[in-house]
């Protein structure tokens, strides 16, 4: 099993639109209410020495917590959801935090290629995939759900926001099957990730004692459904039988997530993972106020985004470098937009075999054959980043450090190539002396 780490920065690609996609770091709910008036009844006037009048609302009260959420959605991501008051009320905050680590350590993985998702239980809002459509670029969801009656309202929430082209809901009849893609009428043979926000208890008597014993569930008063709340064994057995369908669905889909709500239990489904031979583990924290969740992500996929630093370089100069070999080694190079360049190889033109052929021949010439399909292909995306130089004073100096990513498009059956070409680039990183160490 590798561990693999995110990349080291955001894709900038997010198409520019006039709908919201994001939250501010801070949120006036006076503001809000003006703009959602239906929030206007729960807002509770406050006042201190230490700065002027301001507003807040009673987060002990469910209605609030509703009104509240369906403003943020409304006013930051022009969606219009209905939240039932007997279904579990989805935090805006906690979701996008989850949809955020899949932007950042998932989607990276992937650049421009529309992204599928599956959201697995997700409840009458579909929360999940209606800011996923917002917020990820190009990303359309299957979302699946066992209540009926959650499913009737979760499409009625996709249709009155215009996402039916995005959204599809599904409603899995078989309760003990995490993962339905096998079923006959599943929408879906294959995708990008799947995400799930499990049930957190195994019965109302384990949620009575976690709330008297800690703050080890959730603070706010909850209204749910039961089986938005509870789950035989809890989440760890729910999690666990995911991963067992996880190795049998295996590269169907390349990323399984889920948010996990108990260290213990992240620590078991890693074991586990590792002994079902995943090849790749990535985690994350997530922290909403006083509220800590974890997010765990593992494929089946051997990696496909390759990635070093040069010291020294800025973008510009990294760039240069790395063109420099590009040409040498007869690798066609297209720009394909101000973030990434298309990189197509006829030949492993790096492998010593091939130079030393090269050697022996000087007159051959490595150009690109344009008349024949690449036996690899590939992007390649430059960010530079924030580094240093200790110059033996008790100051930092500051020093550019550029990373090459390079992101593999073709299939699995080409990528021992893209991976001798990203060894090779290491021994050329070290003659050059632009390692980081």
């Amino acid at each position: 099993m590798s561990q693999s780490t995110p990349l080291a920065k955001k894709r900038k690609t997010e198409s520019k639109s006039a709908v919201p996609s994001d939250l501010p770091d801070t949120i006036s709910y006076k503001a809000l209410a003006e703009k959602f008036p239906e929030l206007t009844p729960f807002l509770v006037p406050m006042q201190s020495s230490e700065r002027r009048p301001w507003c807040s609302i009673d987060f002990k009260d469910p209605l609030a917590i509703r009104a509240l959420n369906r403003a943020l959605l409304k006013v930051y991501f022009g969606l219009d959801v209905t939240l039932p008051r007997d279904s579990l009320c989805p935090k805006v905050a906690n979701r996008l935090n989850y949809l955020r680590w899949i932007k950042q350590n998932i989607s990276c993985d992937f650049p421009l290629e529309p992204l599928k998702g599956l959201d697995i239980g997700t409840g009458s809002s579909c929360i999940y995939p209606l800011l996923g459509a917002r917020f990820l670029e190009c990303c359309s969801f299957v979302a699946t759900e066992i209540n009926a009656e959650s499913v009737r309202i979760a499409i009625a929430n996709v249709a009155q926001n215009d996402l039916v082209d995005k959204i599809h809901v599904y409603q899995n009849l078989n309760r003990k099957l995490k993962l339905p893609l096998d079923c006959a009428d599943f929408p879906g043979r294959s995708f990008t990730f799947s995400m799930c926000n499990p049930p957190f208890y195994a019965n109302e008597e384990e949620r009575t004692a976690l709330r008297e014993s800690k703050a080890d569930s959730p603070s706010l008063n909850t209204l749910a459904k039961a089986d938005e709340l509870y789950t035989e064994g809890g989440e760890e057995r729910f999690l666990s039988d995911m991963a067992d369908e996880s190795k049998t669905l295996a590269e169907r889909i390349v990323w399984y997530t889920t948010m996990v709500g108990r260290k213990r239990t992240l620590g078991v489904l890693k074991a586990k993972l590792a002994s079902l031979g995943a090849k790749q583990i990535r985690e994350g924290t997530l922290i909403q106020g006083k509220t800590s969740r974890w997010v765990l992500g593992w494929s089946f996929v051997e990696k496909r985004v390759f990635s070093f630093n040069v010291g020294g370089m800025d973008r510009s100069c990294a760039w240069l470098w790395f063109k420099d070999i590009a040409d040498k080694l007869g690798i066609a190079v297209e720009k394909t937009n101000d973030e990434y360049w298309k990189c197509s190889a006829a030949a492993m033109s790096w492998t010593r075999r091939a130079r030393r052929q090269k050697n022996r021949d000087p007159a051959s010439r490595l150009d690109p054959d344009l008349t024949k399909p690449p036996m690899l292909t590939f992007l390649v995306s430059i960010v530079e980043q924030d580094g240093h130089r200790d110059d033996g004073s008790s100051t930092s100096v500051p020093s550019a450090i550029s990373t090459i990513n390079m992101f593999l498009t073709s299939g699995n059956e080409i990528r021992g190539a893209l991976c001798s070409l990203y060894n090779f680039l290491l021994r050329k990183q070290r003659d050059d002396g632009l390692n980081t160490l």
